[in-house]
């Protein structure tokens, strides 16, 4: 039996979402579409690989569900953006 408790990330009772991880789940739930405009996303891990000087490449595995429908399954989206000295 699908349990939506067990998804719920401890950073909710925190109250706290760094920005990349916000992110990683708006890209995520962008690239699903809208058929999967009712399912909620979260972060399982967020991997950076830089190359000094030139970009930083993210690649983000989440899980997407739906309580309603009692679906989940896994979710991975990766980006990359130009370095600019700070990460």
């Amino acid at each position: 039996m699908f349990s939506a408790s067990a998804l719920i990330p401890a950073r909710w009772f925190l109250g706290h979402e760094p920005r990349k991880q916000v992110e990683a789940e708006q890209r995520a739930l962008a690239e699903l579409g809208p058929d999967y405009a009712d399912y909620h996303v979260y972060l399982r891990s967020l991997d950076m690989v830089s190359r000094h000087g030139v970009s930083v490449t993210y690649r983000a595995q989440m899980v997407a569900y739906n309580g309603a429908l009692q679906d989940a399954f896994d979710v991975q989206t990766t980006w990359m953006e130009p370095w600019d000295g700070s990460q």
